[in-house]
């Protein structure tokens, strides 16, 4: 018997024994409940791998279309906030209540003279 490398060597085996065995099942008596145990599980693992498939598909789908709805939206919240900041002012303590961080206050630096100190 071969070692299966993967599902589909797996399908590929039992479908070749399920067809040999359906083709001389007259030859060995009594197998008709292990055949039918077989194509049980083959029909099981191939409409479970398939489901799966489609799962994997759909997951794609639906993260594509969640990326999509999160970039809208990122979009939006950033019109709004602008808006708000153009009717509110940029200065505005109400931007806070919006999530708009206000402008920081930025200390004045001293200005030096290109040319060195002035002589006193």
């Amino acid at each position: 018997m071969a070692n299966p490398s993967s599902q589909d060597d797996t399908f590929r085996e039992w479908e070749s024994l399920l067809k040999t065995v359906r083709q001389y099942q007259d030859e060995i008596a009594g197998i008709a409940p292990f055949r039918d145990a077989l194509a049980t599980a083959h029909l099981t693992a191939v409409a479970s791998r398939n489901l799966r498939d489609s799962y994997e598909a759909s997951a794609q789908e639906e993260t594509r279309r969640l990326n999509e709805a999160l970039a809208t939206g990122r979009d939006a919240v950033s019109r709004l906030r602008y808006y708000i900041k153009g009717v509110l002012g940029i200065r505005s303590e109400k931007l806070s209540r919006y999530g708009i961080k206000l402008p920081r206050k930025r200390p004045r630096l001293a200005r030096r003279s290109p040319f060195g100190p002035l002589p006193s």
